[in-house]
């Protein structure tokens, strides 16, 4: 079996199915809203989304999520 690919969105019910496959009990994540909500793409510049893109590439693919949009072109 290969091992599987937790998903942060789909982190407890990735956990869930886990446990119930291989008879395990590991705990469930916390739910608690401890921190606010940030979009962190505000503080990233147009060379450090190029970078996180190209060095994460294959797993957006992997885990069938979109590059970060090069929406912040006009920041230095």
């Amino acid at each position: 079996d290969a091992l599987p690919i937790f998903k942060y969105e789909n982190l407890n019910k990735d956990i869930e199915d886990f446990n119930k496959k291989y008879k395990l009990d590991i705990p469930y994540y916390g739910n608690e809203n401890k921190y606010k909500k940030y979009n962190y793409i505000q503080f990233f510049n147009k060379k450090s989304i190029k970078k996180i893109n190209n060095l994460y590439k294959k797993d957006f693919e992997l885990l069938n999520y979109k590059l970060l949009p090069n929406c912040y072109a006009h920041i230095q």
